[in-house]
């Protein structure tokens, strides 16, 4: 019935047709082997976890779907896990165990959108690891709150430890159902925080005063390496902060190991995107450190969710100095439509050489720690605007600091899929 009011309204009233849509050059329904990605159907008696997306919101009259879904899937022998279900954008996001043979069955369903193995999350790869330095002279740290005590930021992460020494100014807590924590996951946790506080610190400085506060959220748990369903566990951890606490910026060094496709969104792009449409906070979110890898089969493209529309994606820049470059971790553009310059920034991140990221050392502060990655570009980069807006107070919304970020970018001469709209500002270095 859609489709036949559509044509009628096209024959009666063309001039009154969107110009998109005139363009169009045919409109027919997906083929179900369109709906399958990187699904080895090879017969096997063991089941692998996928997720399935469907054409199903939250809303009643979508209910039908999901019944009809569950009775199809028991017919193949599959039963999906409606427990862990997510909605975002007019989608139903949910785990599904089958062996891979019979999802040549599953993607017939009509409301199926699209069928993939199920990505586990980012692993901190050596290069973020942070290595403590006692060769470099300490940075003092600050002797003043900060700068605006009731700006606060929130950090998904790894966990801050309870006796750290950035207390003053970083607040942890454990996100609801979050298990053990782990030393790795802290360490990362606390990296970030001293990027987000103090950006790249200078040994024998000083660290700068922070900006705001930082309530640090530890998201990540024993189980983030080896639980098949932790993608999904730790998306709804998030999702229940974000629910029930307001936060004006955010930072995610987190995701999932998967770089973005054209065609698809993932849950964790739909769901993140839902929450920043209403253009009140400001997420930086970080594009991964796959940059090394094979380009041409995509598997050096930015990470998910760096592809949010409504998010900061951030890069990382290789030095300082005024011959910048991409780092060669940083993971490439393009993104995905709407949002096709991705990343929309680069930030100093470390180059995992010569020109290191310092943060404090987590055991041995004011002593400092060498490290490198996205995942500290992108809270030094936020760090920037939460210092517009502490300064500025809120006549400065989320959004003009993004637009102030990036009209404050210089591409360097380099190409735009590398360092979207080039490297922020070095505040207080030459540049």
């Amino acid at each position: 019935d859609s489709f036949a009011r559509w044509a009628q309204d096209l024959a009666q009233n063309p001039a009154h047709v969107p110009t998109q849509i005139r363009q169009l050059e045919s409109v027919r329904a997906p083929e179900p082997a369109e709906r399958m990605r990187n699904v080895h159907r090879e017969a096997s008696a063991n089941s692998e976890l996928f997720e399935v997306v469907l054409h199903a919101s939250e809303a009643t009259r979508d209910q039908f779907i999901l019944s009809g879904f569950s009775e199809y899937a028991q017919s193949l022998g599959i039963e999906p896990d409606f427990d862990r279900r997510l909605y975002a954008g007019g989608l139903c996001f949910l785990p599904v165990e089958a062996a891979p043979e019979s999802v040549d069955e599953l993607v017939q369903f009509a409301f199926l959108r699209v069928a993939r193995p199920m990505p586990k999350l980012r692993s901190f790869p050596e290069l973020e690891r942070s290595v403590p330095s006692p060769g470099l002279r300490a940075a003092p740290l600050p002797t003043e709150d900060a700068v605006d005590p009731d700006l606060r930021i929130a950090v998904f992460d790894g966990g801050l430890d309870a006796a750290t020494p950035l207390g003053r100014w970083a607040t942890g807590h454990d996100a609801p159902g979050v298990g053990a924590e782990t030393p790795g996951y802290l360490g990362h946790g606390h990296d970030v925080t001293s990027a987000l506080l103090f950006g790249s610190l200078t040994p024998g400085q000083p660290a700068p005063r922070p900006y705001g506060v930082v309530d640090h959220y530890r998201v990540l748990d024993k189980d983030a390496d080896t639980d098949p369903y932790e993608l999904y566990e730790v998306l709804r951890r998030i999702d229940a902060v974000l629910r029930t606490n307001r936060h004006q910026f955010i930072n995610l060094s987190i995701g999932p190991a998967l770089p973005v496709e054209d065609d698809q969104v993932h849950t964790w792009t739909a769901v993140l995107d839902e929450h920043l449409s209403d253009g009140n906070t400001l997420a930086a979110l970080a594009v991964g450190n796959t940059g090394h890898l094979d380009l041409a089969s995509g598997e050096a493209r930015i990470q998910v969710p760096a592809d949010c529309v409504n998010g900061l994606s951030v890069g990382a820049a290789d030095s300082r100095r005024s011959d910048w470059q991409r780092a060669p971790y940083s993971s490439w553009g393009a993104g995905r439509s709407p949002g096709v310059v991705k990343p929309d920034v680069v930030h100093f991140g470390g180059d995992g050489g010569q020109e290191q990221f310092l943060v404090y050392d987590a055991a041995a502060a004011p002593a400092l720690g060498q490290t490198a990655g996205t995942s500290f570009a992108t809270p030094a980069a936020l760090r920037l605007a939460v210092g517009v807006r502490a300064h500025f107070g809120g006549r400065i919304g989320p959004l003009a600091l993004k637009a102030l970020l990036v009209h404050s970018a210089d591409d360097g001469g380099h190409a735009r899929e590398e360092v979207g709209w080039g490297r922020l500002p070095q505040i207080g270095r030459a540049s």
